[in-house]
């Protein structure tokens, strides 16, 4: 066959056969950097993705066909440059085909399942949401079942506070569908964020003695791995005491000579260390440390208990000033694995609110309704705070409701 007469030569189409392979590539690469970013992507952009890849791959194996059709006319040494050409986009096209069958089976087959599993699964929601004084969205009635519980969700927050602005969830829902767009949850996620989240400081008081921790509160357990069951997962994660003695129940507040809180108050509860106590109220006091020494005698970093925590009956909290927590609830938040909430400080007898802290969670986008893992999930980047731990609480308390003697751990 004359080589003269071949239009379009096998060097040609294998060049063609690579370029819409790199284009495969980077297109792979890209969808994946999308994923990542998106916190596991979303549904609609992924669909596109995978038709754009789909066709990417049919470009290549088409244009592979035609290279290796025409190898039979070609020379020697371009049927040698052409064949080390194509062995590889043949290769990374074999791979792209394995990977669009794989994409359409996770996204078909589990899709699907998935959606079945969501129809079959009936969602645990709260059924009855109440109007109280101090939200501005009515809220399950669940979270009210105990009089501390209902005092914190009567608690007025002054006007400054940002009120909740409303979120277009159909418009969120269409620009899912764009490349790089983060899928409706984030989009929510993000609003309540830079609309609500923040903290407010109204009136500090200094060489505050100690405090009443209104809502003290069993260590949640496997009640953090699902949708409802927690009022408020951003504190009840961390801000939690262990039953077994009375220094977990305010080690977070009274621990010298970084949190120096004389005293905590809290309501009786029906734990082991509380046991032969009769009075509804109990007061925790007197844990000490002091600095540790080397072997040659030397102060190190490491501190050492010298006195323990004490606990007592009272039959009425003394402290001025109280510290507790709500749940706060936004249109269809734990639908898209969110949950907000909040701390409070305010005057015992007054009511009246010196400072407030809210904050949002995103957990996973739950195929379950009724399951969102929340011990990881992420919260708003609004707020400072070392995550995993229970320091932002304390210093909370320590920025409004300042000791006589500073407390320094956790200092912004």
């Amino acid at each position: 066959m004359n080589r003269d007469s071949e239009p379009t030569p096998a060097f040609a189409w294998a060049l063609i056969a690579c370029f819409i392979t790199g284009v495969q590539i980077f297109s792979s690469l890209f969808s994946v950097a999308q994923a990542w970013g998106n916190g596991g992507g979303n549904g609609p952009s992924a669909w596109l993705s995978l038709i754009f890849f789909a066709a990417l791959t049919v470009g290549a194996v088409l244009a592979e066909r035609e290279a290796c059709k025409r190898l039979g006319a070609a020379e020697f040494l371009e049927k040698i440059v052409s064949i080390a050409l194509l062995i590889p986009c043949v290769l990374i096209s074999a791979a792209s085909v394995l990977a669009t069958l794989y994409g359409l089976y996770m996204g078909l087959f589990l899709g699907i399942q998935s959606v079945t599993r969501f129809a079959h699964s009936e969602p645990v929601k709260w059924t009855h949401l109440v109007k109280v004084a101090g939200q501005p969205e009515p809220v399950p009635e669940e979270w009210l079942q105990d009089a501390e519980a209902r005092i914190a969700h009567s608690l007025k927050l002054p006007e400054t506070v940002p009120k909740p602005v409303p979120f277009d969830f159909k418009a969120a829902y269409w620009r899912s569908w764009l490349p790089s767009k983060p899928k409706v949850a984030v989009q929510y996620f993000n609003h309540l964020c830079s609309t609500e989240a923040g903290e407010w400081i109204f009136r500090n008081e200094q060489n505050v003695e100690g405090l009443y921790f209104a809502r003290p509160q069993h260590r949640p357990g496997q009640l953090l791995t699902y949708t409802y069951e927690l009022e408020n997962p951003w504190v009840q994660r961390f801000l939690f005491t262990f039953d077994d003695k009375p220094l977990d129940g305010a080690s977070w507040l009274i621990q010298p000579p970084h949190y120096n809180y004389r005293f905590v108050e809290q309501p009786r509860r029906d734990v082991a260390w509380q046991k032969g106590i009769t009075e509804p109220y109990i007061r925790l006091f007197g844990f000490t440390t002091e600095r540790e020494r080397d072997y040659q005698g030397r102060l190190v970093d490491s501190f050492k208990q010298t006195a323990p925590m004490q606990a007592i009956g009272i039959p009425i909290a003394t402290a001025r000033f109280g510290y507790t927590w709500r749940g706060v609830k936004r249109p269809q938040d734990r639908e898209h694995g969110i949950a907000g909430g909040e701390v409070l400080i305010y005057d015992m007898q007054t009511k009246e609110v010196l400072a407030v802290r809210r904050q949002f969670l995103l957990g996973n986008a739950p195929s379950d309704p009724n399951r969102v893992v929340w011990g990881p999930a992420r919260s708003c980047p609004q707020l400072h705070g070392v995550w995993g731990t229970s320091i932002e609480f304390s210093q909370f308390a320590f920025d409004v409701l300042q000791t006589t003697e500073p407390s320094t751990a956790g200092k912004k």
